[in-house]
């Protein structure tokens, strides 16, 4: 397996899979996302020492003294509870569980969130807004690396030499190892939960807008407008205040936010918790194509319905199958009618 998948994806996948009382179960798939996830570190970490070789840093330059914006809050709050969390979890020696709060952290809220919100920043002219973004990444990333070294630490320490190679001049704690380095600290009274909650709302917007550009097929590079109505003006402030969030998450050109928005014909509606988003679908899609993709996406989808059903419905099968069987059946029928109810909408709104 190491010779497969590399010491530190044989290590992860072990540790992820460890759960007490319970049996390994062990295929190639979990190495596979192992591994994943080690590329993923490693990408990221380039992708951070890329643009850190961009600006000039100096002794200086202390992130403290520019303003956060509320990503920087967000990111620096989740990052504080994940220490806290994943040293709980290693004194508890609850070792899957840090393994998979490290892992949801750093793919999801750091990758897939921060970098790209940071990306704004990172392309603009101004260097203090840039050099503060790479700060706060670079902070993070050395504490991330702190905290999963004892489950990998070839590519921690690598990483970690490579990172402090480029901040030693302004990172105070530069040592010869990272096992020499100080256990990151969390300092919970600084946790910022009104940036979590605002940054959560954010984060259901923009994730219902991308459900319904996979839903209703549109290219993952295309940009879109987008119409969003809001319950408050207070939401209706937080989204002003943060446009060029929506725009670079949602890959959209034009964004108008408002609290007495109408729905434009032949648009979309993507629902969140505290807003309505409407899409129009004019140049986005090939209407007559996708008209045809749903109708054959709705026909398996109803055939498959119409087999779970038969089968629920056969007695033979309810009173000797295995619960698990009798469950997935099930399961597998409640998703096939809220695809269908799904697809009939999306097929209406291409009609209307």
């Amino acid at each position: 397996m190491i010779d497969k998948y590399g010491a530190d994806a044989l290590r992860f996948s072990l540790t992820q899979s460890a759960a007490p009382g319970r049996d390994m179960q062990l295929s190639d798939d979990s190495f596979v996302g192992a591994r994943n996830f080690t590329n993923k570190m490693w990408n990221a970490s380039r992708f951070v020492f890329m643009n850190m070789q961009n600006v000039s840093w100096d002794k200086e330059f202390i992130m403290a003294v520019w303003p956060l914006e509320l990503a920087d809050k967000w990111i620096l709050s989740e990052y504080r509870l994940l220490v806290k969390n994943v040293t709980d979890a290693y004194n508890s020696y609850d070792m899957d569980t840090a393994a998979r709060l490290i892992y949801d952290f750093f793919w999801s809220k750091y990758c897939d969130w921060y970098i790209e919100v940071s990306k704004i920043r990172l392309n603009c002219q101004e260097e203090n807004k840039k050099k503060l973004a790479l700060s706060v990444l670079a902070e993070i990333l050395s504490g991330v690396l702190k905290l999963v070294h004892p489950i990998m630490p070839f590519i921690t320490e690598e990483l970690w030499q490579a990172l402090t190679g480029l901040t030693g001049s302004v990172d105070r704690q530069r040592t010869s190892s990272i096992m020499k380095a100080s256990w990151p600290e969390s300092d919970q009274e600084k946790v910022d939960r009104a940036a979590i909650k605002d940054m959560q709302v954010i984060q259901e917007i923009v994730t219902s807008v991308r459900t319904v550009r996979s839903e209703m097929g549109v290219p993952p590079g295309k940009v879109i407008d987008a119409l969003i109505k809001v319950g408050s003006s207070r939401v209706k402030e937080l989204l002003d205040l943060h446009i060029d969030y929506l725009k670079i998450l949602m890959k959209a050109e034009n964004i108008e936010v408002g609290e007495n928005l109408i729905r434009p014909d032949k648009s979309v509606v993507a629902v969140a918790a505290d807003a309505e988003v409407y899409i129009p679908l004019k140049g986005l899609i090939d209407a007559d194509k996708e008209k045809q993709r749903l109708l054959k996406e709705l026909g398996a989808a109803q055939a498959d319905e119409e087999f779970c059903k038969r089968r629920m419905e056969n007695k033979d099968f309810v009173s000797r199958a295995p619960q698990k069987e009798i469950e997935k059946i099930q399961n597998r029928l409640n998703d096939d009618r809220s695809k269908i109810e799904s697809l009939k909408t999306n097929l209406k709104e291409l009609e209307s």
